[in-house]
């Protein structure tokens, strides 16, 4: 990138302080106390768009309730009521998530905002970042140019807040000094003359947009929240763009209350087939949702600016005055013909006048760097494993094998025979992609059995040899040391192994994970979630402690030549049964496929892991044998029934079962690491706009490209 950053903030900001920063009206604070629906009405009755959160217990700042927490919540509730069961759905269950986001009698307090049960899953919130009236304005710029939205100013006296310099007044502040400049006959700094283009083409990127009829309410909303980003660009049906739809417009929606009612009338009347059932705001074309937005704005007296638009060819002085005069945190690149290209916002011209944003073309430069600071020291000793290491003995059979995968909530497990004088050796793993083979194959035999033979007996003596054996054998029994047959991956690394090496032999192996072995015991089995986390958490703190972080991690997949398209496995939901479904598991060796509606959208995704739903072969196997008689048998429901049971059976045991996680081609890396690393999942879809895949990305994916781009 071209310009001179360090000379405009020595010469802009030098002398001055937070203190000159406008603020109009007292600060609104909301208790940590308060409930979700509470702090939300906070906001829509102030039009304000972010609160400071205070603990009065702890005398101390959690940090901000925004706009974007209510969406994430609303949209929640929204999606719940829209697919639970008939017998379910009423005012009390709407209410009730409305309180609580889990239909609970409890209602979610915003202190849980801002808690998480491990390091790994603390959310991503904006960092709370205090300064005082006396903090140098090139810091203020910084933080709003690298880590935060908006800076809380603190009287230092009192330990309160008394103003927030938000996005919007850091334009304003520059906009003054540059008109003062101006007014008295100096020249402004050389770089605000430049162009877009001639800053290295500034802001030119993949924008996130939406279609005014193509797309509905709820397709803006999850794009803001899976994208991480305020706002989405509206295009009209030649793909040029109208307006905008911002995290702010969820004030529409004047409660969680509200939005979960104004739900529930719309699932009732559509369930009972009326014709003429009020639209939800959620189900609204992007084109009328835009035009509710601007009708209640005008209700209220107050305006709803349409989205700010320049050209490349704009200056970087006029597109800052832009943003001033509409108060706007974001202006869109458009061509001539007003296609968006780009999008420039505050904290984007913060970063460039403070001289954090630089140059680079390579965009794997700096990974070699990355792996050797971050993990070139760091030793398997260090990485946190949870738990301890069940073994399974190479002489227990599949059934108990899989008993014990079941019981442990674990997806493998390292298998060890004994070797003469005494000690052990290891032979793989045994993991529920070997169970899944077992029973399916068990469950085509028995499906092809004459019916003479069909009965629970001889059901069992296949599920005891996994198929194996021959029907008129009733003894064999297929054990973990016979299915493994010599051919298991067993690739061990010792503790004082580092991190980087690590990351190296999974990218460059076929290995899905990673025995840690001392003194011929397995101590620690690091998994690819495992691996995303520790990738997550580096990458976290480089950016609390603003540092910089290689290009590879900033770039989006479209940046990356289209990295992770691919031809992606799927099933359909109705069409395609559960048999379906894990023979292209098993004949792709992939561990997850995708569900599509009859649309070919993304519904979610079954894998080698909801194989746990039969407790063994054993019930497998009876079970294929019942069906074949009377009932219909768990392989033979369609893939969405079996999604629906299986998430069910989840709930029964208070637990849950994360959809499948989607990212777009324009999705950064870091955030894919972000995902992954959250929801523990080893892999990501990438859907294009109207969530059709595209492509899959794993974690071994990104360690592959660690390892082979740097050399490891």
């Amino acid at each position: 990138m071209l310009g001179q950053p360090p000379s405009v903030s020595s010469e802009l900001f030098v002398g001055h302080t937070a203190g000159e920063f406008p603020f109009a009206g007292g600060v609104i604070e909301v208790s940590s106390e308060a409930t979700v629906n509470e702090a939300f009405r906070t906001l829509v009755s102030n039009n304000i768009l972010s609160t400071p959160v205070f603990d009065s217990a702890k005398n101390a700042y959690l940090g901000f309730f925004d706009v974007s927490d209510a969406l994430a919540i609303i949209f929640s509730v929204d999606l719940v009521l829209s697919a639970v069961p008939d017998s379910m759905l009423n005012k009390q269950l709407a209410l009730g998530l409305a309180r609580s986001g889990v239909g609970s009698d409890t209602a979610i307090k915003v202190a849980s905002l801002f808690e998480a049960s491990s390091p790994s899953e603390t959310p991503e919130r904006t960092p709370w970042m205090p300064v005082t009236n006396s903090t140098p304005m090139r810091d203020v710029m910084e933080m709003l140019g690298t880590t935060t939205r908006r800076v809380p100013v603190i009287d230092e006296a009192i330990g309160r807040v008394t103003k927030i310099i938000s996005q919007s007044q850091v334009t304003t502040v520059l906009n003054n000094m540059l008109k003062k400049l101006e007014a008295g006959g100096q020249a402004i700094p050389s770089l605000f003359e430049e162009t877009l283009t001639s800053i290295g083409g500034f802001g030119v990127r993949p924008v996130f947009c939406v279609q005014t009829e193509k797309n509905t309410t709820r397709d803006a909303f999850r794009l803001i929240i899976e994208e991480g980003v305020s706002a989405v660009g509206v295009l009209d049906d030649e793909g040029k763009l109208w307006t905008s739809i911002s995290t702010k417009d969820i004030r529409l929606f004047t409660s969680v209350e509200d939005a979960a009612m104004q739900r529930l009338e719309v699932e009732t009347n559509k369930r009972r087939g009326s014709i003429d059932h009020p639209e939800s705001l959620m189900d609204m074309e992007c084109g009328d949702f835009v035009s509710a937005v601007q009708l209640a704005a005008e209700h209220t007296h107050t305006t709803r600016i349409p989205a700010v638009v320049v050209t490349a060819g704009e200056t970087l002085r006029n597109v800052i005055s832009r943003l001033a005069r509409s108060k706007k945190h974001r202006i869109f690149i458009v061509d001539d013909n007003r296609f968006p290209i780009g999008c420039v916002s505050v904290s984007d011209i913060a970063a460039l006048l403070v001289g954090v944003q630089k140059p680079q073309t390579d965009p794997y430069s700096g990974l070699q760097s990355f792996l050797d600071t971050k993990f070139g020291n760091k030793t398997m000793d260090e990485v946190n494993f949870l738990g301890s290491v069940v073994e399974i003995s190479s002489e227990t059979n599949v059934n108990d094998a899989f008993r014990i995968l079941v019981d442990k909530h674990i997806l493998s497990a390292p298998v060890c025979e004994k070797v003469p004088g005494g000690g052990k050796r290891y032979l793989g793993f045994f993991d529920v992609s070997d169970a899944m083979s077992i029973i399916y194959s068990v469950d085509l035999i028995i499906s092809n059995l004459p019916g003479n033979m069909l009965n629970k007996k001889k059901a069992l003596e296949l599920a005891k040899s996994g198929g194996s054996g021959t029907l008129d054998t009733s003894t064999y029994e297929l054990t973990v040391g016979a299915l493994l047959n010599g051919e298991g991956v067993w690739d061990p690394m010792s503790p004082s192994s580092t991190l980087k090496e690590l990351i190296s032999r999974l990218g460059v192996s076929r290995c899905k994970r990673i025995p840690i072995v001392h003194d011929g015991q397995a101590v620690k089995i690091i998994s690819q979630s495992l691996v995303a986390c520790t990738l997550h958490e580096a990458l976290k703190t480089m950016e609390e402690n603003s540092e910089t972080l290689a290009l590879f991690f900033e770039k989006n997949l479209l940046e990356l030549d289209g990295w992770g398209r691919k031809p992606v496995i799927t099933v359909n939901a109705d069409s395609d049964t559960v048999r379906e479904a894990f023979r292209k598991l098993i004949e792709n060796s992939v561990s997850a496929v995708g569900v599509l509606d009859d649309e070919g959208k993304l519904l979610t995704s079954i894998s080698t892991k909801d194989i746990r739903l039969f407790k063994s072969v054993e019930q497998a196997a009876v079970e294929r044998c019942s069906a074949g008689i009377s009932e219909v048998a768990t392989m033979d429901l369609s893939c969405g029934d079996f999604v629906s049971v299986i998430q069910q059976t989840a709930e029964d045991h208070g637990d849950t079962r994360a959809p499948a996680v989607v990212v777009q081609e324009t999705t950064s890396i870091r955030k894919i690491i972000s995902r992954l690393a959250i929801s523990r999942k080893h892999r990501i879809f990438v859907v294009d706009m109207e969530r059709r895949p595209v492509g899959v990305i794993s974690v071994s994916d990104i360690c592959r490209i660690l390892a082979m781009k740097n050399n490891c």
